[in-house]
């Protein structure tokens, strides 16, 4: 069934998820995108820990997903900020997959092809230029 599953949702997937705790995380980030989310706000909401959910966090900012700000000397926010517009679209239609098809997404997310596989499939991909 893979049609049920948009192939930019799958993208996403494939590139930025490893878990459903990313996923519960995005969803809360893009459902206000003008907020900036501390760790603990997040941790508050998705109920997994305090470190993986700042490491998750730390990967989206890497992944350009969410851009972290700094508030005073030590603390850091986090907010939803897509590097480019096709992947707030995605995120979009991944926030209502996950609250309609859970069980879909999460299939997608745990039987997607290893990276290393993944990227050797890349390489044969022929792409408009």
């Amino acid at each position: 069934m893979k049609e049920d599953i948009p192939a930019e949702v799958r993208k996403l997937i494939y590139r930025h998820i490893d878990c459903s705790e990313q996923v519960e995380i995005l969803v809360l980030l893009s459902s206000a995108p003008d907020h900036r989310w501390s760790v603990e706000e997040v941790y508050a909401q998705v109920l997994t820990s305090a470190d993986s959910v700042s490491q998750r966090l730390e990967g989206f900012c890497t992944q350009g997903l969410v851009v972290a700000h700094k508030e005073g000397k030590d603390r850091v926010v986090y907010q939803y900020q897509p590097a480019r517009p096709e992947w707030d679209d995605a995120v979009r239609k991944l926030t209502l997959l996950f609250q309609q098809r859970l069980h879909r997404v999460l299939e997608v997310i745990y039987t997607k092809p290893s990276s290393a596989i993944q990227s050797f499939a890349e390489a044969f991909r022929i792409r408009k230029e």
